[in-house]
């Protein structure tokens, strides 16, 4: 049974090649949505087929920009006609805890759907689709773009907005997944994408709210990252980014629930965690 990484990337490449170095494998492909404000990175591997979607953006975090991109990147891995068994969205910054043989063997076609979903939906999550917010390309990063949010928010407020269809039941989560094709048609095929567009950190709210029938398999199970086989740390970060010092934790939760581990930018750190010999790769 094949499977397919979509990554959504940008900046340097060093950490995802160490990805597909350690999934390379005829069965696992890699499907790439690169940011269209960074050049085109060069990948390689030897069993493994990459394929980047040419038709890229830019892209501008906290705005629909990343939900386009990311339904391009599950799109384009539809047209492609390959029967994969699940579909794993990462971005360029993630890295895996599993020995591709493990991960393999661990989602099958009786695997069910990784997806996480919040307990505790509040007023303020609903109104990130709810309102309508035209900042698709504001840096909403910064001081500045965060008193546009605020100011934004209150107009939608007084003018009592509400973009949302009669009857969609809003859901939150993390935007990373492990899901069947069958899933990530039934997200492509949404007849209301539209409800998503001019959102506000809507990424988290896309996924979960087209596949809101799955959150009663999980309720009250897991958190979010945990119910997507995301080891995320929230603790310590905005999320934390794994450092040298943090491998022995990283290798005690290789092969078990987690598939990937988010945040890492030292492409030292993945080899560290699969003792991956230095020249094997260079």
């Amino acid at each position: 049974m094949k499977q397919a990484v979509l990554v959504i990337g940008n900046g340097k490449s060093d950490v995802l090649q160490q990805t597909i170095n350690i999934l390379d494998d005829k069965d696992i492909d890699f499907m790439i949505y690169w940011d269209a404000k960074d050049n085109l990175p060069s990948l390689s591997s030897t069993e493994s087929n990459i394929y980047f979607v040419k038709s890229r953006k830019k892209i501008f975090w906290g705005t629909d920009t990343q939900i386009i991109a990311e339904r391009e990147l599950m799109k384009y891995a539809l047209e492609l006609g390959i029967e994969y068994s699940f579909m794993h969205l990462i971005s360029s910054k993630d890295i895996p805890l599993m020995e591709k043989s493990y991960f393999k063997e661990y989602f099958n076609e009786k695997q069910q759907d990784h997806i996480g979903f919040v307990n505790n939906l509040r007023q303020e999550d609903i109104n990130r689709v709810k309102f309508y917010y035209p900042i698709r390309y504001i840096n909403v990063r910064n001081n500045f773009g965060q008193k546009i949010i605020k100011l934004i928010t209150k107009i939608n407020k007084i003018l009592r907005i509400d973009r949302l269809s009669h009857g969609v039941k809003v859901e939150k989560g993390t935007n990373w997944f492990s899901i069947s094709k069958k899933s990530v048609k039934e997200i492509v095929d949404f007849p209301n994408f539209k409800m998503f567009m001019n959102s506000y950190l809507g990424d988290e709210i896309y996924i979960q709210t087209i596949l809101s029938k799955y959150k009663n398999k999980y309720k009250n199970k897991y958190d979010d990252n945990k119910m997507a086989g995301r080891l995320i740390d929230w603790k310590h970060g905005t999320p934390y980014v794994f450092s040298k010092k943090d491998v022995p934790y990283l290798k005690d939760k290789m092969n078990t629930e987690f598939a990937f581990a988010r945040k890492v930018e030292d492409a030292s750190i993945p080899k560290m965690v699969f003792d991956i010999n230095e020249s094997k790769n260079e």
